[in-house]
């Protein structure tokens, strides 16, 4: 999906270690998004990150997730050449149109690569919501 070799042996038994280290929920949840497209017959496919933040949110998370997403990004940003390197998603952006590589070893699931793919993040922020959650007695 992403261009990068999956496996270290020809049985197609060892990950590489770049796809082991890849965060599996973002690979899992575009593979989805692509897929559904497909089933969906759609022309485009089009993935968002909807971030939650409350009185409860752990801002050293938000951030640690941030640049997890940001990693994945310019592993894509590889394949298509649309931004820089040190590219970072916003709440409120939408990159686009990203498209994966057509090269499942294994062919046991074929991701559409020819989809155009379009991946935005956006934020809710309960503080200004009035979604806080009632204090803890």
């Amino acid at each position: 999906m992403l261009g990068l070799p999956a496996f270290k042996d020809e049985q197609l038994e060892l990950l590489s270690d770049a796809v082991a280290e890849l965060p599996y929920q973002l690979l899992a949840a575009i593979a989805g998004t692509l897929l559904e497209a497909d089933l969906q017959q759609a022309g485009k496919a089009v993935f968002i990150v909807h971030e939650f933040r409350t009185n409860k949110t752990v801002e050293r998370k938000m951030t640690e997730n941030a640049q997890v997403l940001n990693g994945f990004l310019r592993l894509l940003n590889a394949r298509n050449v649309k931004f820089g390197k040190d590219f970072e998603l916003v709440s409120g952006q939408l990159i686009g149109p990203l498209f994966m590589m057509d090269g499942d070893p294994c062919r046991t699931l074929k991701i559409p690569y020819d989809i155009p793919l379009f991946i935005g993040k956006i934020r809710t922020d309960g503080f200004d919501a009035g979604l806080q959650t009632a204090p803890e007695s």
